[in-house]
């Protein structure tokens, strides 16, 4: 039976949104009606790729980066804002699978892309987040709210392989 799948890529570059490309590829191989809710470059590219889809703009999370100063203390310094995203996409993606009937959310490392009246699934290469040296003391706590957030969904899909991991620590 067919089903409406949104996809919800993250827009940090295009890794997310390219990961994506071979699962809505093979959700429309299953005749699946497939949309598409993203920011950036991620929803430019899948426009481009699926001309044919749906499209949905989400907030965009405008993650910056700094030569001077470590990337995870600078997503540390910007997590206020990534959780103003977070409850904004959360509320936008409520409404899609209201409006649109949507029996799927698959969300690639939007940490609000799910919605509690359908099936959403969470993927993220990153089930434990390391810490540089300097800031080992936030690591559990980092990871706490991690978890938490990943909980909100009704599975979580690892992209690697069981034996032979390719991101080492992150997805154990």
């Amino acid at each position: 039976m067919s089903k409406r799948i949104l996809i919800t890529p993250l827009d940090w570059g295009l890794g997310h949104a390219t990961r994506c490309i071979p699962i809505i590829k093979e959700l429309l191989h299953q005749n699946h009606q497939v949309m598409i809710a993203s920011s950036g470059l991620a929803l430019n590219l899948l426009k481009e790729e699926f001309p044919q889809l749906t499209f949905f703009q989400l907030p965009s999370y405008k993650a910056t980066y700094a030569r001077w100063l470590p990337l995870m203390l600078k997503v540390f310094w910007q997590s206020p804002f990534f959780f103003f995203v977070i409850r904004k996409e959360h509320a936008i993606v409520k409404q899609l699978v209201k409006d649109h009937r949507i029996d799927v959310v698959i969300s690639d490392n939007r940490y609000g892309c799910y919605a509690k009246a359908t099936k959403s699934i969470f993927i993220t290469h990153q089930l434990t987040i390391q810490m540089p040296k300097g800031l080992v003391w936030l690591q559990s706590m980092i990871n706490y709210v991690n978890h938490l957030l990943i909980k909100k969904f009704n599975a979580c899909w690892v992209p690697d392989f069981p034996d032979q991991r390719l991101t080492g620590e992150l997805t154990q």
